[in-house]
C-alpha cells in the first residue's frame, strides 16, 4: 500500500536530520530558489545517493533520475522529478507529463518530487494520486527540506545558501572539512548494555535494553548491532525478583525493547538514535504491547529511526549549563525555599495538634504564595544539567514540585470550596511528606557533587 515517506527515511539522505528547520533562513531559501535543475540539483542529488546513471532528457523523459535508494534497509526502485529555478511556481502543467509517465516504470517503489519553487496544491494531489495508483510510496521534498538536504551534504553554504565552488561560496564562507571514517567490514561492531530492565508480567516475559555504541557507525552497522543485542538479551537470565523467576525462569523473552544512544547525555535526555522492538509472533495479540512507531522491519525487528536526533542534540547542547552554573542556580533557590518550608512545617504541625486554626495556616500559605510561584518558575529556568548533575537537579525539581503543591490548596477561594478541611489536610500532609522523603535523596546527590 502506498504511503508518504519522510526525507530522512531515505538512508542516503539521513544526514538531513542534522539540520533543523529553524536553521534555514529566508536568505538561504531565496538563494536555493536560484539553483539550476540540470547543472546543480541533478548532479548533486546523484552524488549524494551515489548514483550516476544517465537519464536521457527530452520529450520522452520519464524522470530526471531513475535509480535505487535505501529505504528500510533495502534497495528501493526510485524515480526523482526535480524542478529548478525555471519553476518558481510548480504548476500542474509543468509536471503533469512526468507524473503520468511514471506509469511506464514497472515495479516502481518510490516516487520523489523535489522543487526549489512553490509546489501548487493541484500538483500535490495529482502526484499523490498517481503514486497510489501505482502502489508506490511517495515523497514531496519542499524547498525547505531541499535546503536542509543540500546544507547537510555540503552542497550549499549553511550561512547564506550559496553553492560552494572549490570549497568556498561567493560570499567567502568556507566549506566544512570533516574527517571521513571508514568502517572495516570484518571488524566487530562495538556496543555495551548500559541498562537492562525486566518488565515482565504474568502473561509475557519482557526485557528492555539501553545500549551505548559508537556515534560514527552508519545505519547498516546499527541494524547489525540491533540484531546482536536482540539475540543476547532475549535469553539473558536476569529477572527482577523470585516471583518473576518462578513464572518465566529460562523462558526466552516474548518482547524485547532496545534503545540506542551514543553517549550518557542521550540516555539522560532519552534522545535515542533509534528504538527497536521485537514481539514474539506466537504471543497472543491481546498480550502484545503497542508499538506506536511507523518504521522499518529488519529480520523481524521493528526499528524506528529518530529523525530529530541531531536537532535535539543541538538543542540540549545549547541549553545545558556547566556544573557550577547548575549548582549556583539550585543552591540559590533552595536557600530561599528552606525558611519558608520551616514556617509551613511548624504551622501545619500546630494546626494538626489543634494549637492553631486552619484559617491561620491559610493566611501563612497565602502570604508566601507569590514567592512560591516565583521560586517555582526560577527552578524551571535553571540551566539543564550536564550528565554529572542530572540526578541532583532532578531531586531538586521533585522538591520544588511538592513545595509548590502546598500552596495550590489555598491559592483561591474556588480551590478552597472544592475540598473539605479533612481532604485539604490529607493532601497537605502528603505533599509535605513527599518533600521530606525527597530531601535525603537531594542531600545525597549534593554530597556527590560538592
Amino acid at each position: 500500500m502506498a504511503k508518504p515517506l519522510r526525507i530522512s527515511e531515505i538512508h542516503e539522505f539521513a544526514e538531513v536530520g542534522r539540520i533543523p528547520e529553524a536553521a534555514v533562513t529566508d536568505e538561504i531559501i531565496s538563494n536555493v530558489a536560484d539553483l539550476d535543475e540540470r547543472t546543480q540539483l541533478e548532479p548533486w542529488v546523484q552524488d549524494i545517493i551515489h548514483s550516476h546513471d544517465q537519464t536521457p532528457h527530452g520529450p520522452t523523459e520519464i524522470a530526471d533520475i531513475i535509480t535505487r535508494v535505501t529505504v528500510g534497509g533495502r534497495p528501493t526502485y526510485t524515480a526523482f522529478i526535480l524542478k529548478g529555478k525555471s519553476f518558481q511556481k510548480v504548476r500542474i502543467r509543468d509536471v503533469a507529463h512526468q507524473i503520468t509517465r511514471l506509469r511506464r516504470l514497472k515495479g516502481l517503489e518510490l516516487a520523489v518530487l523535489a522543487a526549489v519553487g512553490d509546489i501548487q496544491d493541484d500538483v500535490y494531489d495529482e502526484f499523490i494520486h498517481q503514486a497510489r495508483q501505482l502502489g508506490c510510496n511517495y515523497l514531496v521534498v519542499t524547498k525547505l527540506d531541499l535546503a536542509r538536504l543540500l546544507i547537510a551534504y555540503d552542497r550549499i553554504c549553511s550561512k547564506d545558501g550559496l553553492p560552494f565552488e572549490d570549497g568556498v561560496c561567493s560570499n567567502g564562507h568556507s566549506q566544512r572539512k570533516e574527517l571521513v571514517l571508514n568502517y572495516r567490514v570484518r571488524e566487530d561492531a562495538r556496543w555495551e548494555v548500559f541498562k537492562l530492565r525486566d518488565l515482565s508480567h504474568g502473561l509475557a516475559k519482557r526485557l528492555s535494553a539501553t545500549i551505548l555504541t559508537d556515534r560514527h557507525y552508519p545505519q547498516d552497522v546499527l541494524r547489525t548491532i540491533i540484531v546482536e543485542v536482540f539475540q543476547e538479551v532475549r535469553t539473558d537470565p536476569y529477572l527482577r525478583n523470585e516471583m518473576v523467576r518462578a513464572t518465566w525462569d529460562d523462558t526466552p523473552a516474548h518482547v524485547v525493547w532496545i534503545d540506542i544512544g551514543f553517549d550518557i547525555e542521550d540516555i539522560n535526555r532519552c534522545n535515542w538514535v533509534c528504538m527497536a522492538c521485537w514481539i514474539d509472533p506466537d504471543l497472543e495479540e491481546e498480550y502484545q504491547p503497542n508499538w506506536p512507531y511507523d518504521g522499518e522491519v529488519h529480520e523481524g525487528i521493528m526499528i524506528y529511526w529518530n529523525s530529530n536526533y541531531h536537532a535535539m542534540k543541538k538543542f540540549w547542547s545549547e541549553h545545558t549549563g556547566r556544573k557550577h552554573e547548575v549548582i549556583e542556580c539550585v543552591e540559590g533557590i533552595f536557600a530561599r525555599v528552606q525558611p519558608i518550608l520551616v514556617l509551613l512545617d511548624r504551622k501545619f504541625t500546630a494546626f494538626r495538634q489543634g494549637a492553631v486554626t486552619e484559617q491561620s495556616l491559610k493566611e501563612l500559605v497565602q502570604r508566601y504564595g507569590e514567592d512560591a510561584d516565583n521560586l517555582y518558575g526560577e527552578a524551571g529556568n535553571c540551566p539543564q544539567a550536564p550528565p554529572e548533575c542530572v540526578d541532583y537537579r532532578q531531586q531538586f525539581q521533585n522538591i520544588m514540585a511538592s513545595f509548590h503543591n502546598l500552596f495550590l490548596l489555598y491559592s483561591s477561594e474556588k480551590r478552597l470550596n472544592e475540598r473539605t478541611t479533612e481532604n485539604r489536610t490529607w493532601l497537605f500532609n502528603r505533599n509535605l511528606s513527599d518533600l521530606k522523603e525527597t530531601m535525603p535523596k537531594f542531600e545525597y546527590e549534593r554530597e556527590k557533587l560538592l
